[in-house]
């Protein structure tokens, strides 16, 4: 395009999203079934919205109806399956492309072991654009015999996992970390909502390791997986609370 109608640039680099060469999204598929799918296609498409339609003027939005109309499609009826949703420029760096990718589920993990790690992410709030960083620490983690890496702030307060979101119980209610570097969790909003219909919230305070009684990985792959060792040391675990509250997740489920 001419000169005149490229998109200015935002001065700030850390807050701009020029540089980010991908968005991607994934839900765990059970018997043709998914917990919060139409949260995980709103953020996939805001992701898409934010990073590629708006900023490099892309002239009309993808045809989303008839892009999740397609990934139905494809999806056995039956089975474990975890897709995966890619959205990139194409070489010719005006055409978005969007590719659908039909992966088998890996076994769920009943518990996580995580390995405490520097929060490195550029654009934490987007997934995909930070994906080498992210399997960079984690692969760190799993070195030491870990499942995934624990990202903290300078102040090691818990900011998430590499992975998944971190939730913790403290005086018997569950919270979530305070801080503005979160991805948005499609198990977070499921869980927050069933919390509502309890009369509850789901609070967000600063968490260091030594202020929760409990931790909770959580994400679409594995649920809830609640945490049983931080650096090799051994975490409590409430079996039951968990098993619970992970039954009442799975009982939202819905045919994609």
């Amino acid at each position: 395009m001419p000169p005149s109608e490229q998109p200015e640039r935002p001065d700030d680099a850390l807050s701009s999203l020029w540089s980010i060469d991908r968005v991607i999204d994934s839900w765990r598929v059970h018997d043709g079934t998914v917990i919060g799918m139409r949260a995980h296609a709103a953020r996939f498409e805001d992701a898409v919205e934010d990073v590629f339609v708006s900023r490099m003027a892309i002239p009309a939005d993808p045809p989303w109806e008839d892009i999740w109309a397609s990934v139905a499609a494809a999806t056995p009826a039956e089975g474990e399956f975890f897709p995966r949703m890619t959205a990139a420029l194409g070489e010719d760096g005006d055409r978005l492309k969007i590719e659908h990718e039909l992966r088998r589920a890996p076994e769920r993990r009943p518990t996580t072991s995580l390995a405490v790690a520097p929060d490195t992410r550029t654009h934490p709030t987007v997934k995909g654009a930070d994906l080498e960083t992210l399997a960079s620490l984690r692969e760190v983690a799993v070195e030491l015999g870990d499942d995934d890496a624990l990202l903290v702030d300078d102040r090691g307060n818990i900011v998430e996992a590499a992975n998944g979101a971190i939730l913790a119980w403290r005086d018997g209610q569950l919270v979530r970390p305070a801080s503005e570097r979160l991805l948005p969790s499609v198990t977070v909003v499921v869980l927050t909502g069933l919390l509502r219909r309890r009369g509850e919230d789901l609070r967000r305070v600063r968490i260091r390791l030594e202020d929760a009684d409990e931790l909770w990985y959580v994400n679409a792959l594995h649920g809830i997986s609640p945490v049983r060792s931080v650096d090799g040391e051994e975490r409590p675990v409430d079996e039951a609370r968990a098993a619970r509250w992970q039954a009442t997740l799975e009982a939202q489920r819905q045919p994609l």
